[in-house]
């Protein structure tokens, strides 16, 4: 008996032993390389520079600002910060976000006619993360911008998403009415089944709806081909994509985030060729960095497909933070969304407490040796939250934190030391 105890007292020391250095080797995975990432780099002076100061390539068609996380008021902030620069220095006269295209609609409709109420349109979105007051500020802000100007000189807002249509049945039954195109009551009841689950829909009611919207986009096409009909014909276009997107592509991560990005780099095109028709062949887009990147880990990217296309005139500014506190959504059914802190343990990032918290790094500005190009151009820890928060990824910092060569993702970036959480205003 008493040997037993001597026994199990000693396994019960090398266990306490082995967790202990197992916590250890955990705690020096996840905390080391974000102090190590806070040493000088010393020639970086020579070429940070404010946002106000990016200067892009002349024959730039597509300008992307992409995002670390969504769910950040700093790079929410961004994009109106680079808007502004981007219409005052290089007469860029649109902006489309990642949000779904008849989502675009509503917004356009409101900063270039005054149509709707912004509350009513922000609190209808589909995505939480642009219920806040950093979107309603960017939104007025192009607004005012178009109050005092020529129709062909106002700014546009477009969505280039197509996960969720829902909200393009209202502008295409506007358009209908206005165009006076009948539409039965059937007709409109058809329509609303796009407020369901789609990959729910039966065979019969798919088949229901995509007649009704050929037939709509048929007496669209057969008349004069306006801003207005162009638009609410390629949001038709945007559901027939998301009725497939749904049926087909679901199936598995690869397929189906191959499926989205070469759908949203599709509709972008078709953005960049529309605004080209009024004038105006340079357009700002944004959305998570995942997508605008010029290469993913897992599938091809919406920025690859970019830049197969428009090759070199194809621009993409990447973000990151050092530290974050993001409000996330947590994985799990109606769990919700909560707050919470991580570090990408990128150097560059760790950094920008030395320029007022931000600056903006343009990738060809450095020169071919020394510390920045070096980090630069070898593979470096950086940040990626998307909208799934599991408390493991607190264990686990791969989960969070890329590790790529920055040169190869973008052109340039723009590094935050410390972001904060959105605070959006409600759940749907």
């Amino acid at each position: 008996m008493v040997i037993l105890k001597k026994i199990l007292k000693w396994f019960g020391l090398i266990l306490l032993s082995i967790l202990t250095l197992l916590a250890l080797a955990d705690a020096l995975w996840v905390f080391g390389p974000q102090l190590m990432a806070e040493r000088k780099i010393s020639d970086l002076n020579n070429y940070a520079q404010g946002v106000s100061k990016l200067d892009i390539p002349d024959k730039t068609k597509i300008i992307a600002l992409g995002e670390a996380s969504h769910g950040n008021v700093e790079f929410q902030e961004l994009k109106l910060a680079v808007l502004q620069t981007l219409v005052e220095k290089e007469g860029v006269k649109s902006f489309a976000l990642e949000m779904d295209f008849g989502e675009g609609l509503l917004i356009d409709d409101y900063i270039r006619k005054g149509q709707g109420n912004l509350d009513d349109i922000v609190e209808s979105l589909d995505f939480t993360i642009y219920r806040t007051d950093q979107i309603k500020k960017l939104i007025e802000w192009m607004k005012d911008y178009n109050s005092d100007k020529d129709e062909s000189q106002q700014l546009s807002f477009y969505g280039f998403d197509m996960q969720n249509p829902s909200n393009g049945i209202q502008p295409i039954l506007t358009y209908c009415k206005n165009q006076k195109i009948d539409l039965s009551d059937d007709d409109k009841n058809t329509l609303n089944l796009l407020k369901q689950a789609l990959n729910q829909l039966s065979d019969s009611d798919r088949t229901a709806l995509i007649q009704v919207l050929h037939d709509i986009q048929t007496k669209i096409l057969s008349d004069q081909m306006t801003r207005q009909a162009q638009l609410i014909s390629q949001e038709i276009n945007c559901i027939f994509k998301g009725l497939d997107y749904y049926q087909d592509y679901m199936t598995d991560y690869v397929s189906m985030n191959n499926f989205r990005d070469r759908c949203m780099a599709e509709n972008v095109a078709w953005i960049q060729e529309l605004e080209k028709s009024r004038g105006h062949e340079a357009i700002m887009i944004a959305g998570h960095n995942g997508h605008v990147a010029l290469k993913g880990i897992n599938y091809k990217t919406m920025g690859q497909h970019l830049e197969e296309k428009f090759s070199d005139q194809y621009f993409v500014i990447g973000t990151d933070y050092f530290h974050t506190k993001v409000n996330i959504n947590t994985i799990g059914q109606d769990i919700g969304r909560g707050n919470h802190s991580f570090n990408s343990a990128d150097p560059l990032a760790a950094q920008a407490k030395n320029y007022g918290g931000f600056y903006y790094l343009d990738f060809a500005s450095v020169d071919k040796e020394g510390q920045t190009s070096d980090l630069i151009s070898e593979p470096m820890s950086m940040g990626s939250l998307g909208e799934g928060y599991s408390f493991l990824m607190h264990l686990l910092p791969n989960s969070h934190r890329i590790k790529q060569i920055p040169k190869d993702l973008y052109h340039a970036m723009i590094f935050v030391y410390k972001a904060n959480p959105i605070h959006p205003y409600s759940e749907k």
